[in-house]
């Protein structure tokens, strides 16, 4: 069955599963290099990167949704050279082991018993040091263990900075400054439309069109749905 939405409202679809995608893929890595993860994403990477490169989002006749897929083909570029580096170093490493006979194949050799050095008894005021030192050090990697298992909340969506994001891209892309609004200014009055709307039970969103070097953010109605 043909799809009868427009051209645009697909590919800022696609656009948002491939910013999903290397998200996702940059947390495996991140797990990967930390050693959480034992085995390098690396199927995965490879399909996104065919994926990537057969996508026409760099053909779209939007010059928004062309904007957009430009900078997240920046953003996954600067991950994976960097994801490249860190492995590339961990290689060198670990050559630079073996060369130096600090890993050996062999069986390793009995080391001589160090003498023995006489233990100096700690003064009252040295074991309460230490006692603080090391349950302060314990109480970090507690902190440090629980932040890395503890699952991250997926942040609400601000729909309208997604739509100031595309109105200063456009406005950049016809060669005007749109910055000079600032982000509170221009979410204000998308804000005050939408409480009208929503007033006379409709819900507002925002496209933003360009048209003859124009660039204009378009409302679109819908009915609100009623929530039980």
């Amino acid at each position: 069955m043909a799809d009868k939405r427009d051209l645009a409202t697909i590919q800022k679809e696609e656009l948002e599963k491939f910013r999903i995608r290397i998200e996702q893929l940059r947390r495996k890595y991140d797990q990967y290099l930390l050693g959480h993860e034992k085995v390098e994403p690396t199927r995965e990477r490879e399909k996104l990167d065919i994926q990537l490169k057969k996508s026409k989002l760099m053909l779209t006749p939007y010059s928004v949704i062309r904007f957009r897929f430009q900078n997240l083909m920046a953003h996954y570029r600067t991950h994976t050279a960097r994801w490249d580096r860190v492995q590339r170093n961990r290689e060198l490493d670990l050559v630079r082991e073996i060369r130096t006979g600090v890993i050996s194949d062999g069986p390793t050799p009995p080391e001589k018993p160090a003498a023995e050095k006489p233990v100096k008894e700690q003064s009252p005021e040295e074991k309460k040091a230490k006692a603080k030192r090391l349950s302060s050090t314990a109480q970090e990697a507690e902190e440090l263990a629980s932040a890395l298992t503890k699952p991250k909340k997926k942040p609400k969506a601000d729909t309208l900075r997604t739509v100031y994001d595309d109105w200063v891209a456009a406005k950049k892309q016809v060669g005007q400054d749109g910055a000079g609004v600032g982000y509170e200014r221009f979410k204000a009055r998308l804000e005050k439309q939408q409480q009208s709307a929503a007033k006379k039970g409709l819900d507002l969103t925002f496209d933003v069109t360009v048209e003859k070097g124009k660039v204009t953010v378009t409302p679109k109605t819908n009915k609100k749905t009623s929530k039980e």
